[in-house]
This record gives structure tokens, C-alpha cells and sequence, in this order.
């Protein structure tokens, strides 16, 4: 029995990464592995990427994804929807099942990080979909305990699927720095922390001679950029905003090793690239760190500038060695083809498919 099924695929053709990375990875999954899947994309608009699936777009945006595309549904008779991003449209047909993967609900957890209407609107939105879908996908066992004790699911409907190791960009050989260097690559937002990363690489800068750069963007970026250049080494730490995926995967493959501080993720993609590049990671010693890097991260104590100081040290002189060995075996449970199979099963039993 064939089913027809439609994806919400905004972030795909729109968001360079998080989202975006889940959304493209697993459309090109079911598109290269499940040839007899009759496949609809749904976006309001293409702006990154292309794909040769049937895509249907409207000018009307946001207020098409969430209410007329009911239409569109009808008309290309869609078995199930799958929400790839949080969402749900908020009328459905009654035939249509439905599936929405929730990738976390950081907004509750720190609000401070979002303004309000958006905490707002992504609290309604999420709930909606929580509430009413037929099955969820929580991306870490973190994000569904989330899940259920913020909204009150039932645990039965939530499936733990994680996140599959990206897509790497092809590489160059070219160091894109002049000096060795460590890397944090994270957005700027209060719970990211890499103010504790600014103020442990004050205290070891005499000790070492790498620089300390850092890729992303986002509300904090000055507050952070101010800190660094209150200390006597702001020309060894620098800040980059604009790089696409495949030079900032150029600077992960060259760098001595990472740092990933923050206090809390939906689930933290940048542990596996650097397990791909085979880099050193060290990360904050948090629930979701530990699910998602285990016995392949090197961890220290949360919040502690002194702690996160001595582990980079270690890691540079080499007393703390890389546990290369498990990180690529931890690497390999995160594998697209290893995962992907599990939501197809999803489909399949929304529509009672053997």
C-alpha cells in the first residue's frame, strides 16, 4: 500500500543550519533510499536549496504553513504530515495523520534568551503540536522528559530519534589561520556561556600559544566581543559571523581542539563534527552533553572558569588524552542510515503499512 507523504520543508530550503541540517538530511535520505515514497515538499518559499521533489509554495507564508494549507493537503491528498521543525499547521484534515519532531523547548527553559513574543508564539505552536499529533520524534531523552513535564505528554507517544551525524562539505587543505588555534562554534546566547571561555583562556593565555576563535552569531555577540576585548589578549581571540558551512567545517579540521560551553542544548550537532574531524571536544558537563558525546567527550565541571582553564591546558600539553577510539564508535550509533529507518517505521504504522 503506497501513502502519499508531505513535509513541512521551510527550513530546508531556508535555514543554513539546525533545522535546516535535520530537515535536508532527512529528505535526501527518503528520497535517495525510498524510491516508492510519494513525497511532498511544503515551504513557503526556496531560498538556500533545491531539490527535485514536488514542492508547492505560496506567497502568503507563515499564514499559509499554519492555517490554508489545509487546502493544499486536500488537493495533493496527503496520507501524513510530518512537522520536521516543532510546528504543526493548526487546521488539518481529519484524514491526514501527523507526526512533528520537537527538537527542544529551550525557550521555556531559558527565557532569557528569547524575546517574548517569540517564547510565546513558539510555546503555542510546540503545545499545539505536542498535543495533537499522532506521534512525536524527541531528538535526546532530554528533550522528550522535556516534552513531558512541560506539556504533559504521555511517553508512549514520543519516540527518541537523534539528530544524524551532517553532511561534510569537502574539505581544504588550506589552514585558514596564521597561528594554531582552539574553536568554539556555537550561536551567542546567554545559555552558550562562552563568556566562561573568554575568562579560562585569560587565566592560561601566558601558558600557551594557540589563539581562541569563535564561529557563530546572535543577541550576545557584542556583550561577549566587549569582554574579550577588556583583557590584555584581545588580539589573540577572534570573532567570525559569516561564514558558510564549508568554511567553518575548514577551521574545525585545522584546529587543535574545541569547546563547547553551553548549558543546556536540544542536543548539540557540534559534538559531531568534531567527532568527525577527529578533534578533542571539551564540554560542559551537562545530561545532554553526556547522552549525546558520552564516553567520547572530555567534560568539564559546569560554570567553573577554573575547571574549563585546567582541562584546556591539559588537552594541550597532551595529559588528557582524545578518547579517538570512542568518540568514532559513538560516532558510528548516530549514522543516518542507522536512524532514518525508525521514522519511515513511524509512517508505516501511521497508516497501518507492513
Amino acid at each position: 500500500m503506497a501513502f502519499k507523504l508531505g513535509l513541512d520543508a521551510k527550513r530546508a530550503f531556508n535555514n543554513h543550519s539546525g533545522l535546516g541540517v535535520y530537515s535536508r538530511s532527512l529528505i535526501e535520505y527518503l528520497e535517495k533510499n525510498v524510491p516508492n515514497l510519494d513525497i511532498i515538499l511544503f515551504t513557503p518559499k526556496k531560498k538556500i536549496w533545491q531539490s527535485s521533489l514536488l514542492t508547492v509554495t505560496n506567497i502568503f507564508g507563515a499564514l499559509w504553513r499554519s492555517f490554508f494549507i489545509y487546502f493544499d493537503l486536500v488537493k495533493h491528498k496527503i496520507d501524513v504530515y510530518h512537522g520536521l521543525a516543532g510546528e504543526l499547521p493548526f487546521f488539518i484534515p481529519s484524514s491526514v495523520k501527523t507526526i512533528v519532531t520537537i527538537h527542544d523547548l529551550l525557550f521555556l527553559q531559558f527565557p532569557n534568551d528569547y524575546p517574548w513574543i517569540d517564547r510565546l508564539i513558539y510555546n503555542i505552536k510546540a503545545k499545539y503540536a505536542c498535543k495533537n499529533a499522532d506521534s512525536i520524534i524527541a531528538i535526546s531523552e532530554v528533550t522528550k522528559k522535556n516534552i513531558i513535564d512541560f506539556y504533559n505528554i504521555s511517553s508512549e507517544k514520543i519516540s527518541v530519534i537523534p539528530n544524524a551525524v551532517p553532511i561534510l562539505p569537502i574539505l581544504s587543505d588550506e589552514k585558514p589561520h596564521p597561528k594554531d588555534y582552539i574553536i568554539c562554534i556555537s550561536s551567542f546566547l546567554g545559555r552558550k556561556n562562552q563568556d566562561i571561555l573568554v575568562k579560562a583562556f585569560q587565566r592560561i593565555a601566558d601558558q600557551v600559544s594557540f589563539d581562541l576563535v569563535f564561529i557563530g552569531s546572535g543577541k550576545r555577540l557584542n556583550l561577549v566581543k566587549d569582554l574579550a576585548i577588556k583583557t590584555k589578549y584581545s588580539d589573540r581571540i577572534h570573532f567570525l559571523t559569516e561564514l558558510n558551512d564549508s568554511e567553518k567545517i575548514n577551521y574545525l579540521n585545522h584546529c587543535l581542539f574545541s569547546v563547547y560551553p553551553s548549558q543546556c542544548e536540544g542536543f548539540g550537532i557540534p559534538i559531531l563534527e568534531s567527532f568527525q574531524m577527529n578533534k578533542p571536544i571539551i564540554l560542559s558537563d551537562t545530561p545532554i552533553h553526556r547522552e549525546v558525546a558520552a564516553d567520547g567527550g572530555l567534560y568539564f565541571i559546569q560554570n567553573s572558569i577554573e575547571d574549563l582553564a585546567e582541562k584546556m591546558i591539559q588537552v594541550n600539553s597532551g595529559a588528557l588524552q582524545y578518547p579517538i577510539e570512542k568518540a568514532q564508535s559513538r560516532l558510528k550509533s548516530f549514522e543516518g542510515s542507522k536512524l532514518y529507518p525508525h521514522i519511515l517505521d513511524i509512517y508505516y504504522s501511521l497508516v497501518n503499512v507492513v
